[in-house]
């Protein structure tokens, strides 16, 4: 599928939603960038200028900067934030989320925001968790392999997001990401779980974050949104 076709798709959906005088949280990776182009061209158009924006990552803070978006910390409520995802599963709308590196920052900006709405290509949508991407999992530098060896010992695979050119990532936060293979016969959550109370570990790529929806875009250039308003699951095609 032409998956540039399918982001733009969502994205354009997305930044639809957005009004004068809010504050739009923007996510990291190919299709949130997506968002902050339509998002820039709109705010330029529509002389939206009352629009702010808080990033979840210092790239895309920068990125929004030239393309004339007001960027601001993050001090109050969110009244939008648009992110995309690596997997979600339907119809209960859980994400993995992180392998751009932002998942602490993207966890804060979605707890923050009144309303989180996910826009991915069809291509991320998956009966079950974990099958295709790692668990990603952001930890402290100080005991980073004994860390990562506990992380081991639960029965998962577990190693550090390592450079092209050698050394570990480091998140905008200055600490190392393990990458968690859950595979199919475990569950993620239940997983998730015992990762997030070990010492050392700060977040994992892992969402059940309130969503309000989850906009789909296909190669065809239309878009779903999944929708699941009172724990009711609405699949609705949208023009």
């Amino acid at each position: 599928m032409n998956r540039d076709v399918a982001k733009r798709a969502a994205a354009n959906a997305a930044v639809a939603l957005v009004e004068d005088g809010m504050t739009v949280g923007l996510g990291t990776g190919s299709t949130a960038a997506m968002f902050v182009n339509a998002l820039a061209e709109r705010v330029q158009q529509d002389k939206l200028r009352e629009v702010t924006c808080v990033a979840t990552s210092e790239s895309v803070a920068g990125r929004a900067i030239t393309m004339g978006l007001r960027v601001v910390d993050l001090i109050n409520e969110i009244d939008l934030a648009v992110d995309g995802a690596d997997e979600v599963a339907f119809p209960d709308l859980r994400l993995i989320k992180g392998l751009g590196g932002a998942l602490v920052r993207e966890k804060i900006v979605a707890e923050a925001a009144r309303r989180f709405i996910i826009i991915v290509d069809s291509g991320k949508l998956v009966d079950r968790l974990g099958i295709h991407v790692p668990l990603p999992v952001e930890i402290i530098a100080f005991g980073a392999e004994q860390t990562c060896r506990r992380i081991l010992s639960l029965g998962v695979g577990a190693r550090f997001r390592s450079l092209p050119e050698g050394g570990k990532v480091i998140s905008d936060n200055g600490n190392p990401i393990v990458d968690c293979y859950i595979g199919p016969e475990r569950d993620v959550a239940w997983t998730n779980d015992l990762i997030r109370a070990m010492a050392g570990v700060i977040e994992t790529g892992y969402f059940d974050t309130e969503i309000e929806r989850v906009i789909v875009g296909d190669c065809s250039g239309t878009v779903k949104q999944l929708i699941a308003p009172a724990k009711k699951m609405v699949c609705r095609d949208v023009n």
